[in-house]
């Protein structure tokens, strides 16, 4: 099933045809019972295949990720103290007006 739709593109008008998905009608969603039936074997079959076609970092890239994820760590850590520490200095100002 196609729709026109209209898009504005600097002041004027194209018209394009895009295709629209629709349900026929009767069509209900699909449910559990009707998925397919594999047996455990075949399941972890088609797993193993899939994980073949993965590629895979190498150990180089992983250890230099896992650096810049523990270096980002510190440097949140660090900004969230000096924000943590302004804010306790601003709060015991605060309070102390009262006395």
């Amino acid at each position: 099933m196609a729709d026109w739709r209209t898009m504005r593109s600097g002041g004027r008008r194209k018209i394009r045809k895009v295709a629209v998905a629709r349900a026929p009608s009767g069509c209900r969603a699909s449910s559990r019972s009707d998925m397919a039936k594999i047996s455990p074997v075949e399941f972890f079959q088609q797993v193993r295949a899939e994980t073949a076609k993965v590629t895979w970092p190498s150990r180089r890239e992983t250890a230099i990720t896992t650096a810049m994820v523990f270096v980002m760590v510190l440097v949140a850590s660090i900004f969230f103290m000096i924000i943590d520490q302004i804010l306790r200095f601003g709060v015991s100002q605060l309070l102390s007006l009262g006395h």
